[in-house]
């Protein structure tokens, strides 16, 4: 489960990586032609990936940690019962 909210959080840290900066052009497209909807609609676009790119690294951060602590227990739990066994 871990595994797959991890490629998840991976695949859309890609798209957001690519919308950005085309959002960043039209942006900047739209206040050099003084389109002031336009440029109101790419700047909250804008702010819209930027955050949910630092959600995104973050909740991959948590995912990480989740996993390798999870791994951490089951070699744990595996080296217990292995050594458990010889005695």
């Amino acid at each position: 489960m871990l595994r797959r909210s991890l490629l998840v959080l991976i695949f859309a840290f890609f798209v957001l990586l690519v919308l950005f900066p085309v959002l960043v052009g039209g942006y900047l497209v739209a206040d050099a032609g003084n389109d002031t909807l336009g440029f109101a609609v790419f700047r909250g676009l804008v702010v819209t990936v930027l955050v949910l790119l630092v959600v995104d690294v973050l909740l991959m951060v948590a995912t990480l940690s989740l996993l390798q602590v999870t791994s951490q227990d089951q070699q744990q739990e595996r080296s217990d019962s292995s050594g458990n066994d010889g005695r």
